[in-house]
């Protein structure tokens, strides 16, 4: 005895592959919408900022080269564990203190020969609470207390 197969009319076979399809890209976007939580996340990439002058007065940033110290630490206060580096050597006089650092930060004048003075009148540096300030080769003078630095918080150096 010889059975006869059962053939689905053209029609349907075009709706049930375009269902199978369908449901099957359905199912793979849940499953990625219910992944997505527990992916890796890639890790923060902290900002580098250069600062291309030494002059004191406000001063702006174009991308991430400032021309002023000032310029870089009020920019680099948007973000956690922001670096500042020195294209230049030389001595930047303040005529008022810098910003407050209220968040991770490493100056570093690696590379440069770079002073910070107070001209005997403001202090240099200080942290508040939650700021960790990281200073790496740079020469802290004339601050009109007898520190330079002032903190609340961490200093490190």
């Amino acid at each position: 005895m010889q059975h006869k197969r059962f053939r689905i009319p053209a029609i349907f076979r075009f709706f049930i592959s375009r269902q199978v399809i369908v449901t099957a890209t359905a199912l793979v976007a849940l499953l990625l919408t219910l992944a997505v939580p527990f992916a890796v996340r890639p890790a923060y990439a902290a900002t580098t900022w250069t600062v291309t002058g030494l002059g004191d007065s406000g001063g702006p940033c174009s991308g991430t080269n400032c021309t002023t110290l000032r310029a870089a630490m009020t920019a680099a206060m948007s973000d956690s564990g922001d670096t500042i580096i020195f294209s230049v050597s030389g001595t930047i006089i303040l005529n008022a203190a810098l910003p407050n650092v209220f968040k991770a930060l490493t100056i570093s004048g690696l590379g440069q020969n770079v002073t910070i003075s107070g001209n005997n009148s403001v202090g240099v540096f200080s942290t508040t609470s939650g700021g960790t300030l990281t200073l790496q080769n740079i020469t802290v003078t004339k601050a009109n207390n007898s520190r330079g630095v002032e903190w609340t918080t961490n200093l490190a150096h």
